[in-house]
């Protein structure tokens, strides 16, 4: 595959800086608005799901935009919508009247951790048992144990309506048809690093993969609402599930103290090994969880049993503004965006790159006469790696296996045993795609 020079990732921020304060729920006039907006970086499909329809247990449900939502004391407003978005609950019913201070406690959430942020509340949307029979709102802790007032007047008026649920979908076709796909979701109102850094990070990797040439596989970057999105669009594509090999989410991009990445359900699989290496070389205090652990989101559904795509997460860990009105544009690090991109796109390079090595002949290479060998006496740790690299070629195992096993650089290898090819000593078989999904340890 044809590389393109890197770009700046400088347009990440003034994305997220137009769309963080949108309510992008599972269903809202927003979300159709940010995919719209979407589409003009990079040309996507948006698949709607309409209100009421049902796919496989997933009920789309209906449109819900605020219309204004507060919080008084009767003589003040203490916190609203206009405020933050965060301060109510996506898919909170209406209501409006005098409550208790007591009552008023049980419809609040705040975080002691960001005592001076609202705190993001997705149970009410996420729980088909309590969305739209209930509301909820977020109040910064230092103002939750400053209320002194025997009760407060709440407002909350939304508009409900039939809407579509919507899925957009960038894609780049290879020579193949197999996919390889990267998620990210949209999902997260009034928050710049938990959804939309990873957003914008999955675009600019794909815009950087449509500069280049020769792909082998084809490339999906699938853009929804948590969990919600992916299992309808799932539920709404089952034929063409065999044309995946893995799916990765794009998690918290733009912040956050070290690299992580989630493993796949099974767990040792040839993506298991190319994350742990490029991991390692990224970042070497890297952390690492097994599947459904640390952030899983979209990937989930991918690699559920029945469907068995393998699914990973990859994003920056230890994130203290994690779900909260202190995940601001102005905490995204574009460092630390363009870092992530570099790690997929590197990512990807191996994948394309990759083949299994085979000998073209049963008699051992005469090294000097082709200036193939490296001298001991000169560069003795070169000469052990070749030796090592060569002596592992067995017709199974792909070139990456064997840099991985050996602890070698992969461009360096496969830059060695090019000469090989070239040459007409080895020739390169692609990998079966069933290895994808087959435990390599």
């Amino acid at each position: 595959m044809t590389k393109s020079k890197t770009r700046t990732t400088n347009w990440v921020l003034s994305f997220i800086e137009d769309l963080y304060l949108k309510n992008r729920t599972l269903v809202s006039a927003d979300n159709y608005y940010c995919l719209e907006r979407i589409h003009e970086k990079f040309p996507i499909k948006i698949h709607r799901y309409p209100t009421g329809g049902d796919y496989d247990t997933w009920l789309i449900p209906p449109q819900w935009d605020v219309v204004e939502a507060y919080l008084s004391d009767g003589e003040n407003i203490l916190a609203s919508y206009e405020d933050h978005p965060l301060f109510l609950a996506p898919y909170s019913r209406n209501f409006e009247g005098w409550i208790s201070k007591e009552e008023l406690l049980k419809h609040v959430v705040f975080d002691k951790n960001n005592p001076d942020s609202f705190f993001y509340q997705h149970r009410l949307a996420a729980n088909f048992q309590l969305r739209l029979k209930d509301w909820g709102i977020s109040l910064p802790y230092n103002m939750v144990k400053n209320l002194d007032k025997e009760k407060y007047f709440v407002k909350i008026k939304v508009q409900i309506s039939s809407g579509d649920l919507c899925v957009g979908e960038a894609l780049l076709p290879g020579t193949l048809n197999k996919k390889i796909a990267l998620l990210a979701h949209l999902c997260h109102p009034g928050q710049a690093n938990d959804g939309l850094a990873g957003v914008g990070c999955g675009l600019e990797v794909m815009r950087r993969l449509s500069e280049q040439e020769n792909r082998h596989f084809t490339y999906q970057f699938l853009i929804m609402p948590e969990t919600f999105g992916s299992a309808v669009y799932l539920s709404d594509n089952i034929s063409g599930l065999d044309d995946y090999l893995g799916v990765f989410f794009l998690e918290m991009s733009g912040a956050g103290a070290r690299l992580a990445f989630n493993s796949s359900r099974k767990g040792k699989l040839y993506f298991d090994l190319l994350l742990h290496y490029l991991a390692a070389k990224t970042d070497p205090g890297y952390v690492h969880y097994k599947f459904h652990r640390g952030m899983g989101n979209d990937e989930l559904n991918f690699d559920w049993p029945a469907i068995d795509i393998p699914g990973f997460a990859v994003y920056w860990d230890e994130f203290p503004q994690y779900h909260s009105s202190a995940d601001r544009p102005e905490i995204i690090d574009l460092n630390k965006i363009e870092t992530m991109v570099e790690f997929v796109m590197d990512m990807i390079g191996i994948i394309e790159d990759d083949y299994i090595p085979m000998y073209n002949q049963k008699i051992p290479i005469y090294q000097t006469r082709y200036d193939l060998y490296v001298d001991f006496f000169k560069q003795e740790e070169l000469y052990y790696n070749n030796i090592d690299l060569l002596y592992s070629i067995d017709g199974s195992t792909s070139l990456f296996e064997i840099v991985n096993n050996l602890n070698m650089c992969f461009e360096e290898a496969k830059e060695y045993i090019e000469k090989y090819v070239a040459l007409g000593f080895i020739k390169k078989k692609p990998i079966p795609l069933t290895k994808y999904k087959e435990n390599r340890v």
